[in-house]
């Protein structure tokens, strides 16, 4: 138990991160840029707030009626057949 106590009194609050640090103080300023532009993160405080509303699966469809206001979605639609020459 004395071995235990020893290494937590070692830690110093400085090494850690607190929850309003900049993620670019914790991460390369590119992830940084990345969290910031995809997910609206950027403390870290956030980043451990950041609960995905759901586990997308690719090819896994939506009904669209299910959609809310403000959804973040992704469409896929075939495209249209050239028109012909002249029409």
């Amino acid at each position: 138990m004395a071995g235990r106590s020893r290494r937590m009194h070692s830690l110093s609050c400085e090494a850690m991160a607190r929850l309003d640090d900049a993620l670019d103080r914790e991460f390369d300023p590119k992830t940084a840029k990345v969290l910031a532009r995809a997910l609206d993160v950027h403390t870290v405080g956030e980043l451990l707030r950041h609960y995905p509303r759901r586990y997308e699966q690719r090819g896994e469809l939506t009904d669209l009626a299910s959609l809310r206001d403000g959804e973040h979605v992704t469409g896929c639609w075939p495209r249209s057949p050239p028109s012909p020459a002249g029409g």
